[in-house]
């Protein structure tokens, strides 16, 4: 997935250290949205998650050292 926006959020990104599961997160390269989802597990020792993607709904892991890692608000949950 990539973003018409060329750079990450304004801010430094969040440590996984801060995250939890159930956060909602945007993961960025250097110059793109690379995906954004809810957090399901982490490990922060080896500094690594896993991510369940918005839109999608695949199950996604994620090296924190290769990504940056912001929260990011929830999208709006679809009208039934």
């Amino acid at each position: 997935m990539t973003s018409p926006s060329p750079k990450p959020p304004a801010g430094p990104s969040t440590s996984i250290t801060e995250l939890a599961a159930g956060d909602h997160i945007q993961a960025w390269t250097a110059t793109a949205l690379y995906c954004s989802g809810t957090v399901e597990l982490l490990d922060p020792d080896l500094g690594v998650l896993w991510l369940r993607e918005d839109r999608i709904g695949a199950r996604r892991l994620l090296d924190t050292e290769e990504h940056q890692i912001h929260h990011h608000p929830a999208p709006p949950s679809p009208l039934l």
